[in-house]
Order: structure tokens, then C-alpha cells, then sequence
């Protein structure tokens, strides 16, 4: 599994809460997430086009942004995100980030999003080659009381110019 530290990438938007325990009322309740398309409060849903492009450090990537619920600023221990082909099972993109490293945004009480969550596909992935590919999406989290969730879409992958 590849492991990315997102400390320099992202530590410009991470948003703390203002007040003491703000965004902690419910990180012991159930958790759930849910996946939305970059800039977009559109939750991912099963069939959809997702955009896979070339960033500016090279590869094939993806963004997402991502609700969290029953977690809070210091209870979420990781976020995966694993991309697989349908059609062969082979493992295009597979990447874990650590609680801590995370930009977390207080969205309410109990509730914290994502922005921009990056997901590099493996090494030497071709944009052209993935374009078109249909892959189940996974998105897991775990909180540090070792409570899990994830969802999974069969989506489409497309290129885009950015």
C-alpha cells in the first residue's frame, strides 16, 4: 500500500475548531462518510464519471472530497483510498493517509469534511490508458477506537485537462 504524507501538501487548509471540543460531540457515535466530486456537493453514486487527470508533480490522479461523520479532530486514525479495475481486479490506485495528517473542516458537530483529498494511481499509469476503465472506488476510514466504515462505487474513470 502506498502511503503519502500530506503534511506539506495540505497543511495550508487545515481548518482547527474555534472553540473547545467543537466537531467532538459525536466522535464516539456510528461513523459514516460519504464521497462527493471536487468542488461539488454531489455525492458520488454508483455508474458515475469520475476525472482523472495529470498533476503538475507527474502520475494520474484524482480528487475528492469527503464527509466524515462520528469522527472528530483528534478520533479519526486513517483514511484509505483503493481503486480497483472491475474487469481484472488489479490495483490502479491504493493510498493511506494518517489522522493526523489530514486537513480536517469542522462541517458541524460530529460531522468534519475533506477537500481535495488527492489519490495518486499506482506508478507508471498512463492517463490515456486509464481513461475509460471501470473501477470500484473504495473510501475507508478508521477511527482510533479501531470503529470502521467505507463506501465502495463502480465508477468510470475519465480524463480531463485541467
Amino acid at each position: 500500500m502506498r502511503r503519502v504524507g500530506l503534511a506539506a501538501i495540505l497543511a495550508l487548509a487545515a481548518c482547527q475548531p474555534e472553540a473547545e471540543g467543537l466537531c467532538e460531540g459525536n466522535a464516539g457515535a456510528p461513523i459514516d462518510l460519504e464521497a462527493f466530486y471536487r468542488f461539488e456537493d454531489v455525492p458520488l453514486t454508483d455508474g458515475d464519471v469520475v476525472p482523472i487527470f495529470n498533476p503538475p508533480q507527474g502520475g494520474v490522479a484524482t480528487e475528492l472530497d469527503l464527509d466524515l461523520g462520528g469522527v472528530g479532530f483528534g478520533t479519526l486514525a486513517a483514511l484509505e483510498i483503493e481503486a480497483v479495475m472491475r474487469a481484472s481486479g488489479a490495483v490502479v490506485a491504493d493510498v493511506e493517509y494518517t489522522g493526523g495528517e489530514l486537513p480536517l473542516e469542522c462541517v458541524r458537530d460530529g460531522e468534519l469534511r475533506l477537500r481535495a483529498v488527492p489519490v495518486p494511481f499506482v506508478d507508471g499509469s498512463v492517463l490515456g490508458t486509464l481513461s475509460g476503465a471501470e473501477v470500484n472506488l473504495t473510501v475507508r476510514i478508521r477511527r482510533d477506537d479501531d470503529e470502521a466504515a467505507e463506501v465502495t462505487h463502480a465508477v468510470t474513470l475519465e480524463a480531463r485537462e485541467y
